[in-house]
């Protein structure tokens, strides 16, 4: 396997593994490479034929909540890229369809390092560079870049407990959260995280 692709997917798992549990979820991690840990030693060639697709297209991890006594269950891939090209965006959705017909109800998570959006605000916001897909609606995201980018959804919208957890949530308040405890801090260090990978990890 080519280890700058699995060295960007394990910083960005740990990243959103951690932003899970902050938001209290728990998370239960279920890809092919925590079910096979010596699997990066294959070769492409060798992962794709010694592996079903079925294990091969496994979400990366299951986060989960309690509500009313029943739990709250998502799937949840992790997708990094340094930027969304006319061509990644087609290797992406390539990739993204074939795991539907698996796993249906997957959310993906996609990190971009230089978003194909230009903002107005000066502060790098995590919405610039982590998005939402939920591969049940992937059928209507636009084919071009910059569209497909804006149609995806902002993580703390998606998934309810990222919201309550953030500063300006008065339940943060009424919790006793503060903002170092918060959502907020972390999500700004991810924006770091995700944007120096993009210079220490060759372009695709």
């Amino acid at each position: 396997m080519n280890p700058q692709n699995l060295l960007k997917g394990q910083v960005l798992e740990g990243l959103l593994s951690t932003l899970f549990k902050r938001a209290n979820y728990k998370v239960v991690p279920l890809g092919v490479e925590h079910q096979f840990p010596d699997i990066d030693a294959l070769t492409v060639e060798e992962y794709k034929d010694q592996l079903p697709e079925s294990l091969r297209m496994l979400p990366d991890f299951m986060v989960y909540r309690w509500e009313t006594g029943k739990p709250k269950v998502f799937f949840v891939e992790a997708k990094y890229r340094t930027e969304l090209t006319q061509s990644s965006l087609s290797s992406l959705r390539k990739s993204l369809e074939r795991q539907y017909k698996r796993w249906s109800e997957t959310y993906c998570i996609l990190a971009l390092a230089n978003p194909p959006v230009r903002y107005q605000e000066e502060k790098d916001y995590h919405h610039r560079y982590l998005k939402v897909i939920d591969l049940r609606e992937l059928d209507a995201y636009p084919n071009n870049p910059k569209d497909f980018w804006q149609k995806a959804g902002d993580i703390t919208k998606v998934f309810p407990e990222f919201e309550s957890f953030m500063k300006a949530n008065p339940l943060v308040e009424k919790l006793g959260i503060d903002y170092a405890q918060s959502l907020e801090p972390l999500l700004d260090d991810s924006v770091k995280i995700i944007k120096a990978l993009g210079s220490i990890i060759p372009r695709q």
